[in-house]
């Protein structure tokens, strides 16, 4: 593979650091001096590799890790395996990749590229200060999602919902009681603590801690007795590795949790973290994602990949938030903008962004899978999407880009209830193919 198409390929990152596995490399597309517009800024873990084997080769990691020189770290089966290695000291990462790719034994071969949430970047306006005078339960957002009387029958009982985040305030007096021991992916063998570091100008507000804790109350608001799984992939300032993501998702599927949020995002697709989540929604895990936070048309993935429920921001009136991402890849449109949550140390926090939508949505999917525990991750996006209210009126600037709308949790579950069969026209925001029963 030439190298200018490499380049193509390669993920477009927001993130300037990262510390969780060695710091990164960055490499530009300037091949062409003529077009700046061209220009792509990659960043990835330097010296790693990720990789699968065409099962049809018959070919072992032994053989092909000795023909280049890499060196096995870790592996993940999705069923197949796949193999993160490190490169031969000295050989640029870049240059190793292209001659794994070309191998006709390897079905495909990647960096380990680097995401992040959205408010590593982003965070929009947000305040901490403890108990707001305004209660938990009288949030607009949940009069823009229709919430009505629903905790009288339906509060997300036996189902379990992963946090992959930044971690969780574990002993938050809130979230204690509905959490399930988590697991720390970024520093193994400690418990998966949301490290927060008050934003200052000290700090120069290069802290992401405390998203998790946030992500994790805005799950709780919506399904207040749904389990909470708490896997730790982003460090303090929200960064993770492709590779340990996919690790966290496949250990979330293999708990059989309900469903798994994704506050998380890239800009370009990776075939291991796609693998991971179409493992995940095989097995009956309802994924769900942020658009990303950058204001713009271009894709964001996970959310607009394969098998994902994907969710960008609104306001209390409707209208589109200025930092939400927008297109055609959207599903649904939840508030996101000034949503109050828990927060490190013990506290609560206003924060705006599309991972605090994402969570929202999540809530509603473990309502549903409540309800009737034999639906498919197929069936509850449907159910979301199919019943949600169109915000188009609102953004004609916007149409048909903000997904189905805003959800309507009440409308979804009085649908299940009523045993009616959503229409064959119905918006599908997967394919039936990325799902089957629990």
């Amino acid at each position: 593979m030439k190298r200018e198409k490499l380049i193509s390929m390669l993920w477009l990152l927001i993130a300037t650091l990262f510390v969780a596995a060695g710091q990164p490399v960055f490499a530009d597309d300037d091949d062409d001096d003529d077009d700046d517009d061209d220009d792509v800024t990659i960043a990835f873990v330097d010296g790693q590799l990720i990789y699968q084997i065409d099962p049809l080769s018959g070919a072992t990691a032994a053989a092909i890790n000795a023909d280049y020189g890499l060196i096995p770290l870790s592996t993940v089966s999705l069923p197949s395996q796949i193999y993160l290695v490190s490169t031969p000291a000295g050989n640029p990462t870049l240059d190793v990749l292209e001659d794994v790719q070309d191998d006709p034994r390897v079905l495909y071969a990647e960096l380990n590229l680097i995401g992040q949430s959205p408010e590593a970047v982003r965070r929009g306006v947000w305040a901490w200060g403890g108990q707001s005078t305004t209660p938990l339960g009288e949030q607009y957002a949940l009069t823009s999602l229709n919430l009505g009387q629903t905790h009288v029958t339906h509060q997300g009982s036996g189902v379990t919902v992963a946090i992959l985040d930044t971690g969780v305030q574990l002993d938050h007096s809130a979230l204690a009681p509905h959490l399930l021991p988590g697991v720390d992916f970024v520093d193994p063998g400690t418990p998966p603590n949301d490290e927060f570091t008050p934003v200052s100008a000290e700090t120069g507000g290069a802290s992401a801690g405390g998203h998790g804790t946030h992500v994790a109350g805005l799950v709780n608001l919506i399904a207040p007795q749904a389990n909470l799984l708490p896997l730790r992939v982003l460090d303090a300032t929200g960064r993770g590795n492709v590779f340990t993501i996919a690790e966290a998702i496949k250990y979330a599927a293999d708990q059989k949790v309900d469903v798994i949020n994704l506050s998380l995002g890239l800009s370009v697709e990776s075939e291991v973290l796609e693998d991971a989540i179409v493992y995940a929604s095989e097995r009956g895990a309802l994924v769900v994602a942020a658009a990303g936070n950058n204001g713009l048309e271009d894709v964001q993935f996970p959310a607009a990949g394969r098998c994902v429920l994907s969710v960008t921001a609104v306001d209390s009136a409707g209208l589109k938030s200025n930092f939400a991402n927008f297109g055609e890849w959207v599903d649904v449109s939840a508030p996101g903008v000034a949503l109050y949550s828990t927060f490190p140390q013990d506290g609560y926090a206003y924060w705006d962004g599309t991972s605090m939508s994402a969570p929202l949505v999540a809530g509603q999917a473990a309502l549903l899978r409540g309800a009737d525990s034999t639906l498919t991750a197929y069936e509850m996006a449907r159910l979301i999407t199919h019943t949600a209210q169109s915000v188009d009126l609102q953004n004609p600037e916007f149409e048909e880009m903000l997904g189905q709308g805003q959800p309507d949790i009440t409308s979804s579950l009085s649908w299940l209830s009523g045993g009616q069969t959503l229409p064959t026209s119905a918006y599908e925001a997967m394919s039936p193919s990325c799902s089957s029963p629990q």
